[in-house]
């Protein structure tokens, strides 16, 4: 399958594959978006109902608090019960005023006036008994006890003891105080602690506010109080009707307030069941708490015992027109107030909210339904474009891939062009590699080039050495006729020695022809002599011969090292080149890396710029061509990868190739040294011929000398016969020996010979192997 064919597959089921995962990611996160949005809205409408009951609450504290703090301010104590106690003090001067009346009317005395007014004063209550009325005097630096009707004990004391001592907020003698305030305007308020009357005596002190006015004819001080613990009683109830009376959320909303008794509070105030005030809250019914049937209210009190406030969600009837419904889900917000032991709660019924958050529920739903379908139809139509885009955009691309691919077919098949070079206009990742692959076409171009040149100058040696071999051969050959001929004289020399021998007896018989023989003898050793040196001649030829051959061999050892050396130059560019493009493989697999996180921020980035409706719509446009842009660089970076692994595929065969390459030379190299060292020997055995020879010549020439003498001689020859016969003996001896040296001379030319046949054989298979590597290195085109 063609490689536009699989990138389009790949293409469109990437797409499908995408799109699928795009409406399955759409899907979950629209649902988790769904649910945490709607999980969210509960929350804000629970966070909003919170704060609006502590609103509510905080209203209803601000009630509580002004009447409680006004029931512990004196100035509002004077301005809201100072006229009912100046009304009281009234109406103990109304009864000194009849008395001092009858006084004025003689029918009484001062002191009976007197006794008479503090018994009818001493009389008076109000506040259900609580409240009195007292009369000391304006004596100094301590004033008296006239009478005091709740501890008459007092009466006639000088006030002087230090438990006096607690008026005005300053340790100051409250009786003392009395009289500094009436000195001035003869009336004021004094405020201070006293024990309260209680049912069986008195209660421990407690704060009290008293009005006290002077009675200067009399030196009386006139005194009455309110206790701060009954105003803040009164404090109590006015916020208690106020509190029931208030309303909110169309009447529906309202307060209540229950203590913090134990085991279970008591309901203080309760303005929708008012039934319920005064009693204790144990009812199983009022189990409905916290989720874990806890009582409502002792669930009300821990919470606002540990934390002063809090929410507690229940369930209760609610209020309507009709009357009360069957019990819903309520959540209220309840507050200590510590001062008064009050916890004040009011609630919000959330069955509203169940059924707002169930409406949002079905409008997310159908939402998602619409978006779901938008995005299908979008998807497809995307699909779609991004196909035909795709096909159009694959074609363009790999026309630059196809080239290459063509050029490696034809380099892979071994005789490819290597003076073509790739385009390298483009500026992306392919026109790197185009570059990269023309830079070494441009090293393997001058590789190929020095092994043609390396081919040539073996392809000349092998020629020149054939040459010598050959002319090696036919002078080897003329030595073996030489030296048969010798041979021949040899042998015709020992008959005629043995003949000599033979007839020395005859010698002075034969004189004449002893004298013409030896002139004939004479002649043949020169001859000899002559054949002798010309082999001596031949045999220093063939050794000079050697010797070049030796040299031009050499010379062919260290071209074929040279030749080797550039091709272990090529294989260590290629392994460079195979080196570079795995880094290259490395910043491919980077930029998909990249490519592959841009597209997930992409896809994260349309995805918020969804949510964020018409204001990320700009956003979201940026996110796609974001996205289309690392889709694209993702499918580029693979196809480079794909590229480059037949690039290494094919350097990889280059490699083996070289490594082939590299061996037959290898061999190559051995087989000349071996040629090499067989001309050495050829080298050595031609000296040993040559010395041989040299002693033969001189063998010879002693002969020569011998056959003079003999000549010289001849006249002397009868005389000298033994001695004739002893060097014809010795002759023959000579003979002998020369006749084995001739045989060893044409034992050593026939290992010669033989030597020269190996030559030929090992030149034959050197031009064999340059034949090859040249034929293989022919089939690049280099120009």
């Amino acid at each position: 399958m063609k490689l536009r064919s699989k990138l389009s597959l790949f293409i469109v089921g990437v797409l499908l594959v995408f799109s699928l995962a795009i409406l399955l990611l759409i899907g979950i996160n629209s649902s988790i978006e769904t649910k945490k949005e709607i999980k969210t809205f509960k929350e804000q409408e629970i966070l909003k109902s919170k704060q609006a009951l502590t609103n509510y609450l905080d209203l209803v504290f601000e009630v509580i608090k002004t009447n409680y703090t006004n029931a512990s301010n004196n100035n509002f104590l004077e301005k809201k019960y100072g006229e009912g106690l100046k009304d009281i003090i009234e109406m103990a001067e109304t009864i000194i005023k009849t008395k001092k009346n009858l006084v004025t009317e003689g029918r009484i005395s001062i002191a009976e006036a007197k006794k008479a007014a503090i018994t009818a004063i001493s009389q008076l209550r109000y506040d259900n008994g609580t409240g009195y009325i007292w009369i000391n005097d304006t004596g100094l630096p301590y004033p008296k006890m006239i009478m005091h009707p709740t501890a008459p004990s007092l009466n006639g004391t000088i006030l002087s003891n230090n438990k006096y001592n607690v008026a005005m907020g300053i340790k100051q003698n409250l009786f003392q105080a009395m009289v500094e305030v009436t000195a001035s305007s003869s009336e004021g308020f004094v405020d201070y602690i006293w024990p309260r009357p209680i049912d069986g005596g008195l209660s421990e002190d407690q704060p009290k506010l008293s009005y006290v006015k002077r009675i200067d004819d009399w030196n009386w001080i006139l005194g009455t109080g309110i206790y701060v613990s009954d105003a803040m009683d009164d404090a109590k109830q006015d916020s208690l009707e106020t509190i029931k009376s208030m309303r909110y959320n169309k009447g529906t909303g309202y307060f209540w307030i229950n203590d913090t008794g134990a085991p279970y509070p008591k309901m203080i105030m309760h303005p929708t069941s008012p039934i319920l005030d005064g009693t204790i809250l144990k009812n199983e019914k009022y189990n409905v708490a916290m989720g874990a049937k806890q009582n409502l209210f002792q669930a009300m009190v821990e919470v606002t015992t540990t934390n002063g406030e809090g929410f507690v969600d229940y369930v209760w009837p609610k209020p309507t027109a009709e009357g009360l419904t069957e019990d819903l889900p309520k959540l209220s917000f309840v507050r200590l107030f510590k001062d008064w032991n009050w916890i004040i709660g009011t609630g919000v019924y959330i069955d509203s909210i169940d059924k707002n958050v169930l409406e949002k529920e079905k409008e997310a739903k159908l939402e998602i339904r619409k978006l779901t379908v938008l995005i299908i139809i979008t998807a497809l139509l995307l699909s779609v474009i991004l196909t035909i885009i795709s096909f159009i955009f694959i074609k363009h691309l790999l026309n630059p891939v196809n080239k290459s691919s063509n050029l490696f077919k034809e380099m892979s098949k071994g005789s490819g062009d290597l003076s073509v070079r790739l385009n390298t206009q483009s500026k992306d990742e392919l026109g790197e590699m185009a570059t990269n692959f023309n830079q070494f076409a441009n090293k393997l171009l001058g590789i190929i080039n020095t092994i043609k040149e390396s081919s040539q100058t073996t392809g000349n040696i092998k020629d020149s050495l054939e040459e010598t071999t050959n002319h090696t051969a036919e002078e080897l050959n003329k030595i073996i006729i030489q030296v048969n001929e010798t041979k021949e004289k040899i042998n015709s020399l020992d008959d005629k020695v043995t003949l000599t021998q033979i007839g020395a007896t005859e010698i002075e018989k034969q004189t004449n022809q002893l004298s013409e023989q030896i002139i004939e003898e004479t002649s043949a050793i020169e001859e000899s002599t002559a054949a002798i040196n010309q082999m001596v001649a031949s045999i220093n030829s063939v050794a000079n011969i050697t010797k070049t051959k030796k040299e031009a061999t050499n010379q062919l050892v260290d071209s074929a090292k040279n030749g080797s050396d550039l091709l272990n130059n090529m294989t260590t560019a290629v392994n460079e080149i195979d080196t570079q493009i795995g880094s290259i493989q490395e910043m491919v697999s980077l930029i998909d890396d990249i490519s592959s996180q841009t597209n997930l921020l992409a896809m994260n980035a349309a995805i918020e710029a969804a949510h964020a409706g018409e204001a990320g719509k700009g956003f979201s446009v940026v996110a796609d061509e974001i996205r289309k842009l690392s889709e694209n660089t993702s499918k580029s970076s693979r196809q480079i990868a794909t590229s480059l692994g037949g690039i290494v595929t094919s350097i990889n065969r280059a490699s083996d190739a070289s490594g082939e390459t590299s061996s037959t030379f290898l061999s190559f190299i051995d087989e000349v040294t071996k040629i090499a060292q067989a001309l050495d020997e050829i080298e050595s055995s031609t000296v040993e011929l040559a010395t041989g020879g040299n002693e033969i010549i001189k063998a010879m020439v002693l002969l020569s000398d011998l056959s003079i003498e003999v000549n010289s001689g001849a006249s002397q020859m009868e005389d000298k016969s033994q001695s004739m016969q002893k060097e014809m003996l010795s002759a023959k001896n000579e003979s002998v020996e020369v006749r084995t040296s001739m045989n060893a001379i044409n034992n050593t030319v026939e290992e010669i010979s033989n030597t020269m046949s190996k030559i030929v054989n090992i030149t034959e298979d050197l031009s064999n192997t340059t034949d090859r590597l040249s034929n293989e290195v022919n089939k690049f085109k280099t120009n």
